[in-house]
């Protein structure tokens, strides 16, 4: 790079990654934990379903119907919950597998300077 004031500046053409969309945002976790979204559809429908049959003209048969549903919308809502805690754990455990690789050489890290700056950066050594 002559005629530059910085000469000893490298520089390299690193792809700038696209921000990610609400709608492919949703897929790829979706695909990683899928009864987390399901789970919460299930306890919003229940939830609903039940604040309907409050609106309802109050009946015995109503009150039992509110009760049961608002029964199952806390168990559907304790389900999505230790889903969500077990993906949670998952991502941990393989994120401890990664840096375990990372330790023992199936995964390479790779440091590259580019003014001053520091980009991490993994690479698989297939």
């Amino acid at each position: 790079m002559s005629g530059s004031n910085n000469d000893n500046r490298e520089v390299y053409n690193i792809p700038i990654p696209e921000e990610e969309s609400f709608g492919k945002k949703f897929r790829r976790k979706f695909k990683s934990d899928p009864f987390v979204p399901i789970g919460c559809a299930v306890t919003a429908g229940i939830l609903f379903s039940g604040l309907g049959n409050f609106t309802r003209q109050a009946s015995r048969a109503n009150s039992v119907r509110s009760q049961k549903l608002m029964r199952a919308r806390v168990i559907a809502q304790g389900i999505t919950m230790a889903f969500l805690a077990y993906g949670t754990f998952l991502a941990s455990w393989e994120a401890k597998d990664r840096e375990a690789d990372i330790a023992s050489g199936k995964i390479e890290s790779m440091y590259i300077t580019v003014d001053k700056y520091w980009i991490f950066f993994l690479a698989t050594s297939c």
